[in-house]
């Protein structure tokens, strides 16, 4: 269940990534938001995204030394 919710959170996020990139041509390094809340709002996505593929990661390489 938690991986499901884990699975809609982090393909929320990548959608609204890719809908910024779309808007400035697909250029992520100058990605540009339309106010502060907004990137905000991003920052504190991404970071969950990124927290959540270091914990894969670290699972990942937990099981490859077993």
């Amino acid at each position: 269940m938690e991986d499901q919710l884990n699975c809609s959170i982090n393909n929320a996020i990548i959608q609204e990534v890719v809908k910024l990139a779309h808007r400035q041509g697909n250029d992520l390094q100058n990605i540009k938001v339309e106010s502060r809340d907004e990137l905000r709002r991003l920052v504190i996505r991404v970071n969950r995204f990124s927290d959540y593929l270091w914990e894969r990661l670290v699972e990942l390489e937990a099981l490859e030394f077993e």
